[in-house]
């Protein structure tokens, strides 16, 4: 690849399995073989957290806001599978103020600040935050694809439209593709067939075969978290991450494909 497939996961309705989307779908990719970087796009640094990462100078918060250095990736690496993190913090927050008073450019400014390493993975995912704001909007604008986790509660449905709305508008400008709908934190409630239905109805052929069950174990790598992959690889959800890494993949090269 020329330059990596850059996917943001993305949604604007909390609790919906972005951050854990974003890690195990991650390393599963990894686990494919492929050089894959994560960028932790959330002020709450959940990402970041998890990985007993830190970010260090150049951080992506003083990048965004200035034309500096631009982040260095941190390396992490579980028995032989490795992928690499731009993790954040709070300080996120006060940079998307002040990407607010940017002169010009202020939707794309990620697109520049991640553009001198990009070419060095196959694969970029970003963790990106719920609420709509300029972190959001930079992070489709520099996006090639959109990874959608919805989880099966009213709520998040009810949020697709704000989210639908938000791609629409950078969709103006800006080639961004749908890579799929990924159902999460999915049970065998009827709430849940009803929801899982109705967003099938809604969009057959974007929807994931691969469904994340609700109970995504939690066990810790001494104080952090590892990928399922890596501790617990024969359990549902380490299945389903895996499976749809192949989806993903597989929707990606059809992109790039089309695209040439």
């Amino acid at each position: 690849m020329s330059h990596a497939y850059m996917i943001a996961v993305a949604h604007e309705s909390g609790g919906v399995g972005r951050t854990t989307t974003t890690l195990h779908l991650g390393y599963e990719l990894a686990r494919l073989g492929q050089r894959v970087c994560l960028v932790d796009l959330d002020p709450s640094g959940d990402l970041s957290r998890r990985l007993g990462l830190t970010p260090s100078a150049p951080t992506l918060a003083a990048a965004l806001v200035a034309d500096g250095d631009p982040p260095l990736p941190q390396p992490c690496r579980w028995d032989g599978i490795g992928l690499d993190v731009v993790p954040s913090d709070s300080d996120l927050i006060m940079a998307e103020l002040l990407v607010t008073d940017l002169p010009q450019a202020r939707e794309r400014h990620l697109e520049g600040v991640l553009r001198s390493w990009r070419a060095q993975y196959d694969l970029v995912l970003l963790d990106c935050p719920a609420p709509k704001g300029l972190l959001l909007v930079n992070a489709l604008n520099a996006a090639d694809g959109v990874l959608i986790p919805l989880q099966t509660q009213d709520k998040a449905y009810a949020a697709l439209a704000r989210t639908a709305a938000t791609i629409a508008a950078v969709w103006e400008y800006h080639n961004l593709a749908i890579l799929g709908y990924l159902l999460t934190m999915t049970s065998h409630s009827n709430a849940d067939r009803a929801i899982i239905a109705a967003v099938q109805a809604d969009f057959p052929a974007l929807v994931f075969r691969a469904a994340i069950p609700r109970r995504v174990e939690a066990t810790l790598n001494g104080r952090y978290q590892a990928p399922l992959g890596a501790y617990c690889p024969t359990s549902a959800a380490a299945v389903a991450y895996r499976d749809l890494a192949g989806e993903v993949l597989a929707r990606v090269q059809a992109q790039r494909t089309r695209a040439t």
